[in-house]
């Protein structure tokens, strides 16, 4: 089991590391981990998941490693991975064409490629008849990851995939985890690469593929079910179909379910595989995807429900199906179950609420410090009491990784840590995990999982970086040498005074590019002025590109460009448009500034532009889908509240509160004339935060203490 943990360490090491590590010694440090992956094998699903998400991660950051060589070599690279990853099959078993299928998963669709993804396909498909798997899960697990790959090109050999998995399905005494994790890969690939709805053959076969995977997985949980449902059989003709009957709603939200003896790992499969799918489903009906997620929110506690409740909140809370407010009295009996499942000693329940407390915590926008607090210290309670068994103490530390982040298999297929988690959280998970780990007097089983929950929050705190590396505001080099050409982004007219000021743009940004330092206060200045001068001028939002490079490109001390840059960012954020002028480019940028860590974001912004951003609440909010409006408030107030502790400054918190005042002052006004288009659901998120976490906060940092 600790091969798990070393995948995720070795894949965070790989993707990170501040020199190109050779593809060669990266193979060569997995395929070890391969090895003992075979004398380990894992039965609870929930832990299969995060195994089978360590071996993707790891292929992941290989065929990284392959796109850094040169054009020349990446195909012989290629080829060389390929066959190095089959020669582990004769220490690691079917372990290896494990690694083959998620490679495969991995590259993307360079036709020149396609020729050795055939073969790893043709590979795993003849399996059965080679005798290369031992088990048949490993087999159709295969067979899904390669289903998934095909399905990016609506491969038409997808359709016979699904037909082989099916058949894979007829037991209900096997787990059948390896068909529904593909399953949910598949459903995953069907969607990620374009938008699902139009008449095009190719997204309507999209949809219609999506559809059975859906009518498969619900066909599957009522055989589970002590009794067939007639809801559920209901919902699998309206999932088929793609279409939602009028009363089916009603039904789903007072079903009464309980599961069959003897089908727990199925079930739970089943649960692991369906969380995967609500936001494919939200695209294709989002009235079917809320059935969905209320028929499996109103599962028994102790049936694995944990697993899902996640992603169907998040799903149905970014289609606006659910309000933070029933976020809210979810957590509320999470917590209750939670305490009264620890009061009676119920293993199974407990580890459910947990889990599902844990991962629901990172989706509110309210003050969840109590929930969060209770996490940690029930994980600490579990974890240290040998009243709790090893099944419970297992889950508890796949726990400790939701409270930080994505849990790859599970929330997610990738790690990938919460924005807002607060440190202390982090360090107090990674103590009790540590500690877990090192106790000799622990179970073995205990021990195991508290070493993956180890791997996986290494692979998390990975993500971290690798994201802040890959955001295009901080690719410095790769803007430098492509540059930004502004002709094709706004065309001038012939003669005009804006022509002059974008001319004179683009070779300034190429001096700060190419010019020594003794160049640069004439070139800011230069710059910082003509900024100035376009902000009453509506620009594309293709131009936001232009003042990512200007921000990226000057130094944090040079303040007077990185003030004008953002100046002119929020003066595009005005209601006043040009006809044929789209200028989501600018909220989109605004949004991906909101959302960044307080020394990052002033590392590229400077300390004084904070103020400005926050102070254009009302403007940003206008624009935004209600769902991400309450998450971007939420950030927003978080660097305030930063800066008042990092820097003794009140600016950004003074000019937040003002941009909030407006936005109340207008929606009181109630004026027929007004462009106000804040919607009601989204006044009601200020109003709840303001008498939540914005008051609680002013009392705290921003309120002198008593002598």
């Amino acid at each position: 089991v600790s091969a798990i943990a070393f995948l995720y360490v070795t894949g965070s090491i790989g993707s990170n590391s501040s020199t190109s590590q050779p593809t060669s010694e990266l193979v060569l440090q997995i395929s070890e981990c391969f090895y003992d992956l075979l004398n380990e094998p894992l039965v609870d699903p929930a832990f299969q998941a995060v195994q089978t998400c360590s071996m993707m991660y790891s292929m992941d950051v290989v065929w990284a490693s392959m796109e850094q060589a040169e054009e020349s070599t990446k195909h012989t690279l290629f080829n060389q991975v390929v066959s190095d990853v089959e020669g582990w099959a004769s220490n690691s078993g079917e372990y290896a064409y494990v690694a083959l299928a998620a490679l495969a998963l991995a590259v993307d669709d360079d036709p020149q490629l396609w020729s050795f993804i055939t073969k790893i396909q043709n590979t795993i498909l003849g399996g059965s008849d080679n005798y290369l798997f031992a088990s048949e899960d490993a087999m159709v697990l295969c067979v899904g990851m390669v289903a998934a790959k095909l399905s990016r090109t609506a491969d038409a050999r997808v359709s016979d995939l699904i037909d082989f998995i099916q058949l894979s399905l007829s037991d209900n005494s096997k787990a059948c985890f390896g068909a529904f994790f593909g399953m949910g890969l598949m459903v995953k690939n069907l969607a990620s690469r374009s938008e699902l709805s139009g008449s095009n053959p190719s997204k309507v076969w999209r949809r219609r593929t999506i559809q059975r995977l859906l009518g498969i997985f619900m066909t599957e949980f009522d055989a589970c079910l002590s009794e067939s449902n007639s809801t559920v059989r209901e919902l699998v003709d309206c999932l088929k179909m793609g279409e939602s009957s009028d009363d089916l709603l009603c039904m789903c939200e007072e079903i009464d379910l309980s599961i069959l003896v003897g089908v727990d790992q199925k079930f739970k499969s089943i649960l692991i595989g369906l969380a995967h799918t609500f936001f494919a489903l939200s695209a294709i009906n989002v009235k079917l995807m809320k059935c969905v997620a209320c028929t499996l929110i109103k599962l028994p506690w102790g049936s694995g429900k944990g697993f899902i409740m996640h992603n169907a909140y998040k799903a149905c809370l970014d289609a606006e199906m659910f309000q933070q407010e029933d976020l809210s009295n979810a957590i509320l009996d999470c917590t209750d179950v939670l305490r009264k499942a620890i009061a009676d000693g119920s293993d199974m329940i407990c580890s459910d609420a947990l889990f599902a407390l844990a991962s629901l915590c990172s989706l509110s926008t309210a003050n969840v410090q109590t929930e969060t607090s209770l996490v940690v210290e029930t994980i600490q309670k579990v974890l240290s009491d040998v009243s709790f068994g090893n099944d419970c103490k297992s889950i508890s530390a796949l726990a400790g990784c939701a409270i930080v982040g994505q849990v790859p298999g599970l929330t997610s297929f990738t790690p990938l840590a919460h924005q807002l988690v607060k440190k202390e959280v982090s360090l107090s998970v990674v103590k009790v995990l540590n500690e877990t780990a090192s106790n000799d007097s622990e179970e073995l089983k205990c021990r195991d999982s508290a070493t993956i929950g180890l791997g996986v929050l290494c692979a998390m705190k990975s993500s971290i970086r690798r994201v802040r590396k890959n955001r295009l505001v901080f690719e410095k080099t790769k803007q430098i040498d492509r540059g930004v050409d502004i002709e094709a982004i706004i065309q001038a007219r012939d003669g005009s005074v804006l022509e002059s000021i974008l001319h004179e743009i683009q070779a300034l940004l190429r001096m700060k590019s190419q010019h020594s330092h003794e160049d640069a206060a004439a070139t800011n200045n230069k710059l910082s002025v003509l900024f100035s001068s376009l902000e009453l001028i509506a620009m594309p939002g293709s131009f936001s590109r232009v003042i990512e490079m200007a921000l990226s490109t000057t130094s944090r001390n040079d303040a007077e460009v990185k003030t004008s840059s953002v100046s002119l960012l929020v003066s595009q954020l005005k209601s006043r448009r040009r006809i044929g002028f789209d200028g989501r480019g600018f909220v989109d940028l605004s949004t991906r500034l909101a959302k960044m860590p307080y020394q990052e974001l002033t590392d590229l912004i400077g300390i004084g532009s904070l103020p400005i951003i926050t102070k254009a609440i009302p403007d940003l909010l206008n624009q935004l889908p209600t769902s991400v409006c309450e998450g971007v408030l939420k950030n927003l107030w978080t660097l305030s509240q930063d800066e008042i502790i990092r820097n003794s400054s009140i600016s950004s918190t003074e000019a937040f509160l003002l941009g909030l005042k407006k936005i109340m002052l207008d929606a009181v006004k109630n004026d027929p004339g007004s462009k106000q288009t804040i919607s009601p659901a989204v006044l009601r998120a200020l109003q709840k935060a303001t008498i939540g976490y914005i008051f609680s906060d002013l009392c705290k940092n921003a309120s002198p203490s008593n002598p």
